[in-house]
């Protein structure tokens, strides 16, 4: 099996099973609602951040300006990942959602200005 195929099925089969961990100890009153969001809002940050950690590792492309830009894509995406984590493990509960999508924004934006000035200077 491919690793890639690996590696994505092991962590869609933890994310299910921490989704469910965190669901059922909500049912029985282990933790309560804020918690839980919080945790299965960590674990997809987590998972998103092992998915950035890749991009640079995949083989597509060709160029060393493909390379650097995969290269800058995952260390953005990384790096907002990290913060994602922050703000969901720090915030407030009603501030969280807003701030932890402020780096992943910034990052994608950053990554598409960098693509288009990176297109315009090659045309």
């Amino acid at each position: 099996m491919n690793r890639q195929i690996a590696q994505a099925l092991v962590l869609a089969g933890s994310t299910l099973a921490g989704s469910i961990a965190l669901t059922v100890a909500r049912k029985t009153g282990i933790i309560d609602h804020e918690t839980t969001t919080r945790a299965l809002m960590v674990l997809i940050g987590l998972v998103m951040m092992i998915t950035a950690n890749d991009i640079p590792k995949s083989t597509t492309a060709k160029s060393a300006r493909g390379q650097a830009l995969q290269r800058l894509t995952g260390r953005a995406m990384v790096i907002a990942y990290l913060i994602w984590l922050a703000v969901w493990i720090f915030a407030p509960m009603n501030l969280a959602n807003g701030l932890a999508m402020i780096p992943v924004l910034l990052a994608g934006a950053w990554i598409a200005v960098v693509c288009f000035r990176t297109r315009r200077t090659v045309a």
